[in-house]
């Protein structure tokens, strides 16, 4: 390809679309300049893509989502760890991308990151806007447009916390086998709904070895009796996150499956266990501490079988 005449290079990258044409920027310099110069001629797709970003740009669409009531302005930083020299990498990208070129440059970190594997990841005080990802990297396969990490943990502190901020975890994030993922978020009554429903797609989809949940605010338990169906009568139990603690305050006499094995009921505390319809082999034990008044302090669900079986849940 190097050796080519540029006519022909021209000719070749003509039948690529705008992600490929992306990827190939990215091969190095040369190929990068070359698309640069000569871009109004390759794939028209892209005029597609510039009109969706013109939207970002002139609905001033923030890549930031704040998560502690912290301004969302020009002062944020993503910060990463290297370790070889023990110093902090500093990525500071346009929180109100101006133009199609810091367009641009936002979208070449995303996919950088999205690249990557990172030990941990934390939101403190802000969290990625999905809206915005979903702008960029509009029409792309979502397989790859994911941050993959062995621990994730993110803390919400506001008066008026953003469901975003969920839906970016539940659709945006990848944790290994082992990992773990520690999630503390109020939502607020209108979103009570949709937040069960973002936890309960990381909770049967994740695959992870441990989430610790905590919430003050949700009173519907419908997500608790979605997680117990989901343990009985799923066919395909491979993708359950296998060690559960819900610190969900808002619960309160929380109904004992009618297929409970194993019951056993003291002071405060509930314990039983759960088999699949389609593999009763496939366990789960379900432990739930209550205060006073029925009202619920913690609920601890754990897959009783295979290489989880011995898995002890440490606080």
């Amino acid at each position: 390809m190097y050796f080519l005449p540029i006519e022909t290079k021209i000719d070749v990258l003509k039948f690529l679309d705008f992600n490929q044409l992306f990827s190939v920027r990215l091969i190095n310099w040369h190929f990068n300049s070359l698309v640069e110069q000569y871009e109004l001629d390759f794939a028209r797709k892209e005029q597609s893509h510039f009109y969706i970003w013109q939207t970002v740009i002139d609905q001033q669409i923030p890549i930031y989502l704040d998560i502690r009531d912290h301004p969302v302005d020009d002062d944020i930083a993503i910060l990463i760890p290297d370790y070889q020299v023990n110093q902090w990498l500093a990525i500071k990208l346009p929180v109100f991308p101006k133009n199609i070129e810091e367009m641009k440059i936002v979208r070449c970190w995303f996919y950088r990151l999205f690249q990557c594997y990172f030990r941990t990841i934390e939101y403190s005080e802000f969290i990625f806007n999905p809206e915005l990802v979903k702008l960029l990297f509009d029409d792309d396969d979502d397989n790859y447009l994911k941050l993959s990490s062995l621990s994730l943990r993110c803390f919400c502190y506001c008066d008026k916390p953003k469901i975003n901020a969920v839906k970016f975890i539940a659709n945006y994030h990848i944790i290994s086998n082992e990992g773990h993922l520690l999630l503390h978020f109020d939502p607020l009554p209108e979103d009570f709904k949709q937040y069960s429903k973002y936890l309960f797609k990381i909770l049967t989809t994740g695959g992870f070895k441990m989430v610790e949940l905590i919430n003050n605010s949700l009173k519907d338990d419908m997500l608790f009796y979605w997680i117990i169906n989901h343990i009985e009568t799923s066919t395909d139990l491979s993708k359950m996150v296998a060690n559960m603690v819900l610190h969900f305050d808002g619960w309160s006499d929380l109904k004992l499956s009618e297929r409970a094995e194993n019951i056993v009921i003291d002071e405060g505390h509930i314990y039983y266990r759960l088999s699949n319809i389609h593999n009763p082999k496939m366990k789960y034990s379900v432990f739930i501490e209550e205060r006073k008044g029925k009202t619920t302090h913690m609920v601890i669900i754990n897959k009783i079988y295979g290489y989880n079986i011995n898995y002890e849940i440490c606080f």
